[in-house]
């Protein structure tokens, strides 16, 4: 049994530990709190983020954007990192608009990432019409999701008709819905076209079917690695434009992709880089021939004095005869003269340098009030900038043909549109002197 006076010293004892420890939270109140108030701020005086919240989303979800974001709860917000991640988020191309800013939870900074969420499910019209050649038009049109399962995925399926005619099926995963690291590509094309004949001028008809698949694999924020799979048939009856004897090429293709994009904004990129680079090994089914390729794709952009100069280096090399649609990449996509390439050679290049400038700036216009689509029309973007650009193209080719030349110059202007994204048209002079098209182009990325 425990005496009395045990009971006494052990009361005493824990008494005085009680009034130690109260002395001691006392004495030590102000010191504590000042070191808890310093670790909301870093040495610069910026507040450290305690918690991202995300405001606005109601398809998107708070993981894809917070796992998109560099700035993270421990870290310092400074302007400069919340510019960055703004436009990065804006880049993912799922927002009409995104602002971040900070506000204090009992004294604790918090960013609130404000986002306007568009309309991700719409139809989108297909057309192409040259006034030189009436005959020659596309028509058709494109159902497009922008945001499937809410991780950024896009789902695209198409129908067109004219001098082209054809469907196509894409799932593309920009964002690495597969825990953030891992992104499949999927796609379907059934493609009847008419091309011209070199050699005597007539068009001809051909038919392209394919089947692809990608699995990339994310090294940091912006660069990946993938791999990437492609069944191909190709048939026409020019003997020009086949390899195999019956006018019918089956291929099988690998390819292994690397990118790295460090542009700053990916739709009108005024700083930074990007870089992609493909190995492509294609071998006939019907036969034991193969070919390579390996291409190169270098962009760069820089502010001067109110002005955006950008450049880009297209590269390709091959090694085996390459069929004859394999040899048409250097064409207006990489050097809009109008000219044709014709029989290109074992390796091509192209120079694009750019000068952009603007002449309205950014505007967001909201239609609250419009009945149903009310919460879809807030925040749309709209801008109207200008560029003067000029164009080489080097085709090397194999004896007796002499290498070719290509060359464009001229000046257009671009619009910034909600949902298209961009919109421009481009006019110009050729190598011959040629007036060149007026090109109307709509698309999801400025020219490069």
């Amino acid at each position: 049994m425990v005496s009395t006076a045990e009971n006494k010293n052990r009361f005493v004892k824990n008494l005085a530990c009680r009034i130690a420890l109260v002395l001691s939270i006392c004495l030590l109140q102000i010191p504590l709190d000042a070191a808890y108030a310093e670790k909301y701020e870093d040495s610069t005086g910026a507040p450290v983020i305690w918690a991202i919240k995300v405001v606005g989303n109601r398809v998107t979800s708070a993981e894809l954007i917070r796992r998109e974001m560099t700035l993270k709860p421990g870290m310092a917000a400074d302007r400069e990192t919340i510019d960055d991640n703004r436009l990065h988020l804006m880049s993912l191309g799922l927002f009409n608009y995104v602002a971040i800013s900070l506000a204090s939870d009992q004294g604790r900074a918090v960013a609130i990432v404000k986002v306007t969420e568009k309309l991700y499910v719409y139809p989108f019209p297909i057309f192409d019409y040259d006034p030189l050649e009436p005959k020659r038009r596309i028509f058709g049109v494109r159902f497009i999701h922008d945001n499937f399962r809410g991780a950024g995925e896009r789902l695209n399926l198409a129908w067109w008709d004219g001098y082209q005619r054809g469907m196509s099926f894409l799932h593309r995963d920009p964002w690495f819905s597969i825990r953030g690291l891992y992104g499949v590509r999927l796609m379907g094309l059934v493609n009847e076209r008419e091309i011209k004949d070199p050699n005597s001028g007539e068009y001809v008809k051909t038919k392209t079917e394919l089947l692809l698949t990608r699995i990339k694999r994310r090294i940091s924020r912006r660069a990946w690695l993938g791999l990437e799979f492609q069944w191909e048939e190709r048939s026409s009856k020019a003997q020009f434009y086949t390899l195999a004897g019956k006018g019918r090429d089956k291929l099988t293709v690998g390819r292994i992709i690397f990118e790295d994009n460090i542009r700053d904004y990916i739709y009108y990129p005024t700083e930074g880089y990007y870089i992609a680079v493909a190995v492509e090994g294609n071998r006939m089914v019907d036969t034991t021939y193969s070919f390579f390729r390996q291409q190169v794709d270098i962009r760069a952009y820089r502010p001067l004095s109110g002005v955006i100069l950008a450049g880009r280096l297209w590269l390709e090399n091959s090694r085996g005869a390459l069929p004859y649609y394999r040899r048409l990449e250097l064409t207006t996509n990489e050097v809009r003269s109008d000219e044709a390439a014709g029989l290109l050679g074992t390796t091509t290049a192209a120079l694009n340098i750019e000068l952009r400038f603007n002449i309205l700036p950014l505007t967001y216009i909201s239609l609250p009030d419009w009945y149903l689509i009310g919460p879809y029309v807030k925040n749309l973007k709209f801008s109207l900038e200008g560029l003067l650009f000029v164009d080489r193209g080097w085709v090397r080719r194999s004896p007796p043909l002499p290498a070719k030349h290509l060359t464009a110059g001229g000046a257009g202007v671009q619009f910034q549109l909600p949902y298209v994204e961009t919109a421009r048209i481009l006019a110009g002079w050729g190598g011959n002197d040629k007036l060149l098209t007026p090109l109307l182009i709509l698309g999801v990325n400025v020219t490069f």
